[in-house]
C-alpha cells in the first residue's frame, strides 16, 4: 500500500510503515511542506 504523511505526522511513522513492507513518503521527503498545499494535492493525483 501506498502513503504520503503529512507535514504534522512524525518522520518515525513513515520508518515504520516502510519497514512494514508499504511504500511510505512524508511530505518533507518530496520538498512539499508548507503553506502550498495545493501542490502537494496535484503530486498525489498524478501518483
Amino acid at each position: 500500500m501506498r502513503f504520503k504523511l503529512d507535514e504534522n505526522l512524525p518522520p518515525d511513522a513513515s520508518t515504520l510503515l516502510s519497514n512494514s513492507g508499504h511504500d511510505a513518503l512524508t511530505i518533507w521527503d518530496q520538498g512539499l511542506q508548507g503553506p502550498n498545499s495545493g501542490r502537494c494535492v496535484q503530486t498525489r493525483r498524478r501518483a
